[in-house]
């Protein structure tokens, strides 16, 4: 693992807060939402909140993790949870330093996640990997009375298992259904267990499958 955060109780010095747009004072903090103290996992997320500020004050809010050397990564995996909540003006921004440049990874303009139930990111950045490495997660409200974003549970690390990605489901009956699946990093095969819903997770070895898989 190269870097983690949960951002329980603060934000870490080693990370870096831009307070841009039109205020100061008014960018990330380590905190939850709302008069409900809305979170995503019950305890304290990176937040920025264009509702609380107000309507009428520019936000253009960068949140910047500490520099890491994963030159050596054979296969690297950005992962964090999320709820981007917009009106529509807003976007969330998230962005990888690769030595020279600053790469989009995700720029989001239409809700993500909710809380309780967060987006659960799982990026593959191995073509990135060098040795001054960075993410960074910008907000920009549009100046307009706009929601939040909450990001949670931060982790860069060279994953020898990882997980597939975009899991999805289709043309469900009574026995039988269609899942399809991408790779999370250079696996080609996968383990799939059928098992009733409520029995938490697997302990045996799953049935070596590829996809798609009925």
């Amino acid at each position: 693992v190269y870097v983690e955060e949960n951002f329980n109780t603060t934000i870490p010095a080693t990370w870096t807060i831009t307070d841009g747009g039109e205020a100061t004072g008014d960018s990330w903090i380590s905190g939850n939402q709302g008069f409900g103290g809305n979170t995503l996992d019950g305890t304290n997320g990176a937040i920025v909140d264009s509702d609380s500020n107000g309507n009428g004050t520019l936000l253009t809010e960068t949140l910047t993790s500490p520099v890491f050397d994963s030159s050596t990564a054979a296969n690297l995996i950005l992962e964090f949870d999320q709820f981007f909540n917009t009106f529509g003006a807003s976007s969330g921004i998230v962005e990888v330093f690769d030595g020279t440049t600053w790469v989009e990874l995700l720029n989001q303009t239409a809700d993500v996640g909710a809380f309780a139930v967060p987006d659960e990111q799982s990026i593959n950045i191995t073509a990135y990997a060098n040795a001054n490495m960075q993410v960074r997660f910008i907000y920009d409200d549009g100046d307009a009375w706009e929601w939040y974003w909450m990001v949670d549970n931060f982790r860069v690390s060279n994953v020898s298992c990882p997980e597939p990605v975009d899991l999805n489901i289709a043309n469900v009956n009574a026995t039988s259904a269609d899942l399809t699946w991408l790779a999370g990093g250079t696996e080609s095969s996968w383990e799939v267990v059928v098992q009733d819903a409520g029995t938490g997770t697997p302990t045996g070895a799953g049935l070596s499958e590829t996809s798609p898989y009925n």
